[in-house]
């Protein structure tokens, strides 16, 4: 159970880090949400509506090998990560990629459980460390131990496999943060429900806000491609093709912007349970 409070989310000025997704400082203090926080794995029963025939192209690409410039795969789908000739053996406790929003939303729908907001998200992620740069604190890898499921060494043609993954980890392979929740950082990227949004640019009170929802759909189009009018919602967690000379988007305060329609071997998701006030008295 995660109990209703208040936390500061984003990254403080010591904290920022250029082109890694950083937003500014905001005191939010989101709804109380329960069990099940654990990642959405293949082991779990799939929905078996919109998910079933999705195949899209992997963009960024999944990592065969050491370098993460040789690993396009086209025609994946959730069924198929690797491409069509691929299956899901040996990856039931893996977290479930190639999962587009609606089909996230879909599932979660089915299951009697929602996706999570952005500020619901980081809140949760960071475990009651407010600050800290990382889920489980400043130093990244504590008495050298490797925290999350992260690329080590020179993105993309240098993969060391320090920790031990090329590719996605079981679910849980790490150990989990303060609220006892597992992989908020690294593995794979997770859906939220914000439209994305420069946090500079989203209206919101001087002194913070109660679960904030993000920004706006027709703010959320990439301005960089304005002929496509394809909206965006934030993803966080950032996965195991962030590394540290490319992005460092294994941090709580970094964000990413996603096309609703665009599923990747990097990106999952995972569901919450909203609880009332009288139910955490039970």
């Amino acid at each position: 159970m995660v109990t209703r409070g208040t936390a500061q989310v984003g990254a403080p000025a010591r904290l920022r880090v250029r082109h890694s997704g950083n937003h500014d400082p905001v005191r939010v203090g989101p709804d109380p949400f329960a069990d099940p926080w654990r990642r959405r794995s293949r082991q779990s029963r799939v929905h078996r509506g919109s998910a079933r025939s999705r195949r899209v192209s992997a963009r960024p690409p999944d990592c065969d090998g050491t370098d993460g410039r040789k690993c396009a795969h086209r025609r994946a789908d959730w069924r198929h990560p690797a491409g069509p000739d691929s299956t899901l053996k040996g990856l039931a406790k893996h977290p479930v990629v190639h999962v587009a929003y609606q089909d996230a939303k879909a599932y979660a729908n089915w299951a009697g459980k929602e996706l999570p907001t952005e500020a619901e998200w980081e809140f949760a992620a960071r475990g009651g460390l407010e600050g800290a740069e990382f889920t489980w604190g400043d130093e990244f890898a504590p008495d050298g131990e490797f925290m999350a499921n992260t690329w080590q060494g020179d993105f993309p043609s240098e993969n060391l496999l320090e920790d031990g993954f090329e590719g996605t980890a079981p679910v849980g392979s790490f150990p989990a943060n303060g609220y006892g929740l597992y992989d908020m950082a690294g593995n794979v990227w997770e859906w939220t429900t914000d439209w994305y949004q420069q946090h500079n640019e989203i209206t919101r009170s001087c002194c913070g806000s109660l679960n904030p929802r993000g920004g706006d759909r027709e703010k959320s189009f990439d301005p960089s491609v304005p002929d496509v009018l394809i909206p965006r919602k934030v993803m966080k967690g950032g996965s195991f093709l962030c590394a540290p000379n490319y992005c460092r988007r294994y941090r709580p305060a970094a964000r990413m912007a996603q096309p609703i329609d665009t599923s990747t071997c990097h990106l999952g998701f995972r569901c919450v349970v909203r609880v009332s006030d009288e139910a955490q008295k039970d």
